[in-house]
């Protein structure tokens, strides 16, 4: 398989729908529904980039990602923010991690570009 990409949202058909592009391109994923899975799933399957959304249950995408900048592992995994809320984009932006940003609703073959960009 190829990369690993950790996608990070709470809304069902968005997150399948981002999974089968993703697939499809040839990458592995793994979902995360809430906030609080996932640490520990970065922790288990070690993800090549992160598509974070901003707003979860459990725990938001902005402590997530405060939360990822401060362990020396996981802040190496980059990250795209994904969200509806454009007011978060310079909070992200703030953070070495963060190599893009999305706006919801987004078109799926811009995220495939910035994705492949990332990857290679």
């Amino acid at each position: 398989m190829g990369k690993k990409v950790l996608i990070v949202e709470d809304e069902p058909d968005l997150r399948t729908l981002t999974e089968m592009f993703l697939q499809k391109a040839g990458y592995e994923t793994v979902t995360c529904e809430n906030g609080r899975e996932v640490m520990p799933a970065i922790a288990k399957t070690k993800p090549d980039l992160i598509l974070l959304d901003a707003m979860l249950p459990g725990m938001d995408g902005i402590a997530l990602a405060k939360a990822l900048s401060m362990d020396a592992e996981m802040s190496k995994i980059p990250f795209i923010a994904v969200t509806a809320m454009s007011d978060t984009k310079s909070t992200f932006e703030e953070l070495p991690q963060c190599q893009g940003f999305i706006s919801k609703p987004f078109d799926m073959v811009q995220l495939m570009e910035k994705v492949k960009k990332i990857l290679g």
